[in-house]
């Protein structure tokens, strides 16, 4: 299998009030464009110039407004699984992950042939993020991975899939789901009784990020592990049967 049937799928937001991460996103991007992988992106930015920027990029770039969250997940993912056998989907600021656990990710997913492939942290790398995200992510591995037998980090992000196992399902992947999206998959997955792997290629937290975080950053990780557990638990039981199943 070669790489020429992968494709990246991620999605953008270039928010004024918060240049350092539109910086680390363009960073990002322009790593990717320095490799043979196609790159689509559902940028939800307010103006039509960061998108252009991506495209002088090489990237496919589509203007996907007021959809929230999942609409830019679910764009990105059903667009590149229509165009690759197999998807990796990334968070746009994933710069040390590019660099350093991307190629491996690829690498190991194309060899063992899974229906996702999930890229998590090592332990040495887990315990650089702030304490309380740790609580919050570890928790909500912890928890899905009794459940699906596969103990590791689900939370990181990157995720690598067989376009032909996911395609239908992630139609199911609705405005307002939020967070929930990406982690609807890993549900989905154990659902359908396919197999996962992980590969600890998940990357130490950046250096400007590891200060211990406020309380309102710390509510955000909270809101932010719930909507994870009740995307994994739509996936596994459908979003109408979650009040009495999760």
């Amino acid at each position: 299998m070669t790489k020429d049937r992968v494709a990246i799928a991620t999605m953008t937001y270039d928010n004024p009030k918060n240049p350092e991460q539109t910086d680390l996103m363009r960073q990002t991007l322009h790593e990717l464009s320095n490799g043979n992988i196609k790159v689509y992106v559902a940028d939800g930015s307010p103006e039509e110039s960061f998108a252009q920027e991506l495209r002088k990029m090489g990237h496919n770039v589509e203007r996907v407004l007021n959809k929230g969250l999942s609409g830019q997940h679910r764009f990105s993912m059903l667009a590149v699984s229509e165009a690759a056998y197999h998807v990796l989907y990334m968070e746009p600021d994933k710069l040390a992950f590019v660099e350093h656990g991307l190629e491996k990710t690829i690498d190991a997913h194309l060899e063992r042939k899974p229906d996702l492939t999930i890229a998590s942290r090592p332990e040495e790398a887990m315990s650089t993020f702030p304490t309380n995200q740790q609580i919050t992510e570890r928790m909500a591995s912890k928890y899905i991975g009794e459940i699906t037998g596969l103990e590791t980090d689900y939370i990181y992000g990157p995720k690598m899939f067989r376009s032909i196992t996911f395609r239908g399902e992630m139609e199911k992947i609705q405005p307002g789901h939020g967070w929930e999206g990406l982690m609807f998959l890993v549900g989905r997955a154990h659902a359908l009784d396919a197999q996962m792997e992980n590969i600890d290629t998940g990357q130490p937290c950046p250096e400007a990020q590891r200060s211990e975080v406020s309380a309102d950053d710390a509510a955000y990780r909270a809101k932010q592990g719930a909507a994870n557990l009740r995307g994994f638990n739509f996936g596994l039981y459908g979003w109408g049967n979650l009040e009495h199943k999760s």
